[in-house]
């Protein structure tokens, strides 16, 4: 009788211990997840004051009326491409991040359907077969231009990402953006702003 209770005491003990045991698991896990938020916050904080200082740099910047080649192959200057208002331009490269370039047009086709003719893709390949399988493969809707990849000499190329910015019809460039594929509400966001400044 005596070692029953000494048993079903050992077994409310250890039950016990479990318990507070699975309790303590728990709290864990919540810090943990409180932690991992917070990361994510400080990151998101990050790319935005880059972007803010980003844009404050280089807005009123006006580039250089570049020449370059359409889709079709005709050679123009960039005023041609913006003498009927603002447009949003997103610049890259063949060496950038084809995931990325391809995650930011697809967003850019959801954002400006039906208004395609406000997006300007300016771009640089070496290779004209690799712009025209990569024009096929996503169903590019937007006009292109192409230029050398050293053609715009400004700080907003320095880091090698793809990035985007409104050109005004007097070249000047506002809006300056780096979209991070990490903060898809972040991009989405200022593409909304952006749609609403060039229908202006």
């Amino acid at each position: 009788m005596k070692s029953g209770k000494i048993v079903c005491l050992c077994l409310l003990g250890f039950s016990f211990l479990f318990l507070l045991f699975l309790n303590k698991k728990e709290e864990g896990n919540s810090l943990d997840k409180a932690y991992q938020e917070l990361v994510v916050q400080l990151d998101s904080l990050a790319v935005y004051k880059y972007n803010f200082e980003l844009d404050a740099q280089f807005t009123g910047t006006r580039i250089e009326n570049l020449e370059c080649q359409t889709e079709d192959g005709r050679q123009v200057r960039l005023s041609d491409m913006v003498e009927n208002g603002p447009v949003l331009v997103y610049r890259y490269a063949d060496i950038n991040c084809n995931v990325c370039i391809e995650a930011e047009i697809e967003v850019l086709h959801k954002n400006f359907k039906g208004q395609e003719d406000r997006v300007l893709l300016l771009c640089s390949y070496q290779l004209d077969r690799d712009f025209l399988i990569f024009k096929k493969i996503n169903k590019i809707r937007f006009p292109f231009c192409r230029i050398p990849k050293d053609a715009l000499k400004w700080g907003v190329e320095k880091p090698n990402n793809p990035y985007c910015f409104v050109l005004h019809p007097d070249l000047k460039v506002s809006n300056v953006f780096v979209p991070d594929k990490s903060f898809p509400n972040m991009n989405e966001l200022y593409l909304q702003g952006i749609k609403r400044l060039i229908e202006k």
